[in-house]
């Protein structure tokens, strides 16, 4: 482990946000291991207030990418490969545009892009509205362009593909696994974008080694939990959850 590495890590422990940070990643992982989705819709925003834009999604972008290795596995049988693949392929394309987006901004105006993100996405899933069609090859590709350049600017490139594969006549279990299938590849280009942008530093790194086994811990919970409890209340209550975090990063 490098000096560097070891010095973020003993000065993260001394402090006081990380103790926040694992509170606000324990919420999220939850979230994440009930719905497959959602969790950086908790993270970003939040995160952003303690560290800032920029590490708070290159901090996301790994925790996410660790988290991969719980969840793949069995989520891999389940994928309707025919609609995530192109979808991932044209995400992966995008992501650096997003990027881009994020290492140019200005830190106030990405914070508040954030914040606006998760309060849209919040409201139109509390709606229920639906996407109007069944997911195919072809409309993956545009939604997954999207989820790409929100992917890369916000870490939150997950809204859109979940209205979009809800909309299909699958199992929840067979959704599920779709949308941890695409979340967790689309992170794999994310990071290596922000890391070619000079946004992944020691810190970053360091800070999320320290957070990962609370959010490994707590998507356990959050994946035992689906097997019994009931899915449409959870998904109302973290949908409102997301919208307070939302309007209180915008005041903030």
């Amino acid at each position: 482990m490098p000096d560097s590495l070891a010095l973020v890590i003993i000065d993260d422990l001394l402090n006081l946000r990380l103790v926040t940070a694992a509170i606000i990643v324990a919420v999220s992982g939850i979230m994440r291991g009930f719905t497959g989705t959602g969790s950086a819709l908790i993270t970003a925003p939040l995160l952003t207030l303690l560290f800032g834009p920029q590490a708070a999604i290159g901090t996301v972008a790994l925790l996410e990418i660790g988290i991969a290795i719980q969840l793949m596995p069995a989520a891999v049988r389940l994928t309707p490969w025919r609609v995530v693949a192109p979808m991932t392929i044209a995400g992966t394309l995008l992501v650096p545009i997003g990027a881009w987006a994020l290492i140019v901004a200005d830190a106030d105006v990405m914070k508040r892009t954030i914040a606006l993100v998760v309060l849209a996405s919040s409201l139109v899933l509390l709606s229920g509205w639906r996407y109007p069609g069944h997911p195919a090859a072809k409309g993956s590709v545009s939604i997954g362009a999207l989820s790409g350049v929100l992917n890369g600017a916000t870490a939150m490139g997950g809204p859109p593909v979940t209205l979009y594969i809800l909309a299909a006549p699958w199992a929840m279990e067979v959704a599920r696994a779709a949308l941890i299938s695409h979340a967790c590849l689309i992170m794999v280009p994310t990071f290596a974008s922000l890391a070619i942008g000079g946004v992944v530093t020691w810190t970053i790194v360091g800070r999320a080694l320290l957070l990962l086994p609370v959010y490994v811990i707590t998507t356990w919970i959050g994946s035992r939990a689906f097997r019994n409890a009931n899915e449409a209340t959870f998904r109302r209550a973290a949908l409102w959850l997301l919208v307070v975090v939302a309007v209180a990063t915008l005041v903030a």
